[in-house]
């Protein structure tokens, strides 16, 4: 039969190498912190397993008030690792609240003379504390990683187990005395909680995984001055919003004078320009709608399901919204006002459903191409108009 002691004993070596482990990929990502909260909770793990597998050699505020209060610092540091993980804030007094009210209860009747009731208390307190990340799992959304799905199911597992130690009592104290670290029959619950901790302890490295990818993607697919899509982005995305065909429009954007903003006041006051578009047209399309940086100063929006009026009404929303933002950037000697405005070419047409995601972005493009071509003529007839051709789906297809 397996030594109790012996099974804790490798849980500890191997909850330790996890925890090296962990620190090494927050070294290695320092961009997550989340990791060294959860290299801390294997820490404070660890040493509440010490603390029980030595309870009889050490004086009780050691054994029974900081081995508990290491096991409820833990959990609260998972709880606060999954909170940085979603980019919100930790509040140091929840974090450190359940260990401490520990400390304090264990001095008082009837926890400091009776270990069932000790027992009882730790067994409700860790369940809570897991039900804290168990939400902050769900409220993160678990359709959207595999990761954080098998970590939320991890931890339900964990959530079961701290409470069958209620009905379990009578094997964990005997002779008033807690032996749960001595009991052959409670081994099942240190095999369970290594595996559970090797699995915990993947699934958090592949949640940072999985952020780290999304964000190379993201690099790859947005502008980084505007954060808007770039061109390659915007044809993704774009061939994703009108695979079902049906009307549609391209509207074409341009910076008017654009060149003699950045030779008067330099090109970081020409940035700013392109960053006040670029909010202007978040602020004046619709949220189906996708927009691209193109270009220097050009811009495309994809206006699915928009007819003609839909299409002009939003290209004039743009070019009054940045009219408006533009009066808030003060350049120059003077610091006067800026006057910027856009010239538009749109593109409408009705598309049909694409066989193919190539054959949906050679449409897109011809589309995009004449809406290039009106806002040529837009820029040619005077500036800060707007110019429509209607793109006959035969001649797009």
């Amino acid at each position: 039969m397996l030594d109790p002691l012996t099974l804790w004993a490798v849980l500890t070596v191997v909850a330790t190498l996890l925890a090296v482990g962990l620190l090494f990929v927050w070294w290695v990502t320092p961009t997550e912190p989340a990791l060294a909260h959860w290299a801390g909770a294997l820490g404070f793990l660890i040493l509440g397993i010490l603390g029980g597998i030595f309870r009889h050699e050490l004086p009780y505020f050691i054994a029974v008030a900081l081995a508990n209060s290491c096991f409820l610092v833990g959990y609260s540091q998972l709880w606060a690792g999954l909170r940085r993980f979603d980019r919100q804030p930790v509040s140091p007094l929840l974090t450190w609240a359940a260990p401490l009210a520990w400390i304090l209860v264990v001095h008082i009747p009837p926890f400091d003379a009776d270990p069932v009731a000790r027992v009882v208390l730790i067994s409700v307190a860790i369940p809570i504390l897991i039900l804290a990340s168990l939400e902050q799992l769900w409220r993160g959304g678990l359709r959207s990683s595999k990761a954080r799905l098998g970590l939320f199911i991890a931890l339900s597992i964990a959530f079961v187990m701290n409470f069958l130690r209620i009905p379990l009592l009578n094997e964990q104290v005997q002779s008033d005395r807690i032996e749960i670290f001595n009991n052959p029959s409670m081994a099942w619950f240190g095999l369970t909680g290594m595996a559970l901790t090797i699995f915990i302890c993947f699934t958090v490295v592949l949640m940072a995984r999985e952020r780290a990818e999304q964000q190379y993607r993201q690099a790859a697919d947005r502008d980084e001055l505007t954060g808007l899509l770039n061109r390659r982005g915007f044809m993704q995305q774009a061939v994703a919003v009108t695979a079902a065909g049906g009307p549609l429009a391209v509207m074409f954007l341009d910076l008017d004078h654009f060149k003699q903003i950045n030779d008067r006041f330099g090109h970081a006051a020409g940035d700013s320009v392109l960053v006040l578009f670029a909010q202007v047209l978040r602020d004046n399309v619709r949220d189906g709608d996708v927009i691209g940086r193109v270009g220097g100063e050009e811009f495309v929006v994809l206006l699915p399901g928009a007819d003609d009026a839909a299409a002009r009404a939003a290209a004039e929303r743009v070019q009054r919204g940045l009219k408006q933002a533009a009066i808030s950037l003060h350049m120059g000697a003077d610091n006067a006002p800026l006057e910027c405005t856009a010239s538009i070419g749109l593109a409408i047409a009705s598309l049909p459903a694409a066989v193919s995601a190539p054959a949906m972005e050679s449409r897109l493009r011809i589309l995009i191409e004449r809406a290039d071509g009106v806002l040529y003529r837009a820029k040619k007839d005077g500036r800060n108009r707007i110019e429509v051709v209607r793109v006959d789906g035969a001649a797009a297809g």
